[in-house]
């Protein structure tokens, strides 16, 4: 199972994260039908998650498949035209998505709108994608029409949840803020009282299950690009390590410390 998932990933978050999490655990069920994708089966409203949790949780069992997941990369270009320039470059974006461990390959320089010859591409040969993926909230192109309406018309489109508190706007919003309040004409001494803080809290809902997929080591599949190039590097590491015979005596443990405010 291959599943494609595209996205700007614009100052990338945990939402994001949380979002190819759903999206490879979607490829993970083996039967292809509406029942076995539904976002509830994996997100709970907020409301629910106590629930989940402690006495009253159950438990399943639900039989798994190899998963790919394909992470389709907006250009700048593209974002600019349908949202605006986004605040990071493409190639740091890249950066970002390839580092997730839920992440198999990567497509670059992808079109904000799944026009009818791109889908294709995705469906055939070429990248062999069985189904595509977005979040909740709805995705809209200039001109108002849907940005995921060929998938969902062929039937080949699934939805996940979306992280709530937390967005690469709102994260805008804090920095605004921030430099709002440093240049010393507000009183940021009111800051954690001002309800400001409250609105930015997450309603990210750590669940049991949540924690041992964020957790757990990830299966891959022999064709994974990402982790297959992963692998190599650290081979050649090791055989570069070998060769040197002082290796063990010139390693080196570094401590670093930092807010990492915006990370």
């Amino acid at each position: 199972m291959r599943v494609y998932m595209d996205g700007c990933f614009d100052l990338a978050h945990f939402g994001h994260a949380n979002a190819l999490r759903q999206a490879r655990h979607i490829g993970e069920k083996e039967d292809f039908d509406d029942d076995a994708f539904n976002a509830k089966d994996d997100e709970d409203d907020f409301e629910d998650c106590e629930k989940k949790d402690g006495k009253n949780a159950t438990t399943t069992t639900t039989r798994t498949t190899t998963c790919e997941l394909v992470v389709g990369i907006v250009s700048d270009a593209e974002i600019a035209r349908c949202k605006g320039p986004p605040v990071v470059p493409e190639e740091e974006r890249v950066k970002c998505v390839k580092a997730v461990k839920w992440v198999d390959d990567v497509i670059t320089n992808v079109p904000y709108e799944l026009t009818p010859e791109f889908v294709e591409r995705l469906f055939s040969d070429e990248y062999g994608i069985d189904c595509i993926v977005h979040g909740d909230d709805p995705c809209y192109l200039p001109d108002g029409t849907d940005a995921y309406a060929i998938p969902k018309k062929l039937g080949k489109y699934r939805e996940i949840k979306r992280t709530e508190g937390v967005s690469t706007t709102d994260l805008v919003a804090r920095l605004l803020e921030f430099a709002d309040s440093s240049d010393g004409s507000k009183d940021t001494t009111k800051s954690s009282s001002d309800g400001n803080s409250k609105r930015h809290e997450s309603r990210f809902c750590t669940t049991a299950s949540r924690i041992a997929q964020f957790a757990a080591k990830v299966s891959y599949s022999k064709t994974s690009k990402i982790h297959t190039e992963d692998k190599q590097r650290k081979r050649k590491g090791k055989e570069e390590k070998r060769k040197n015979v002082n290796a063990k005596n010139n390693d080196t443990c570094c401590y670093v410390v930092g807010a990492f405010a915006g990370f």
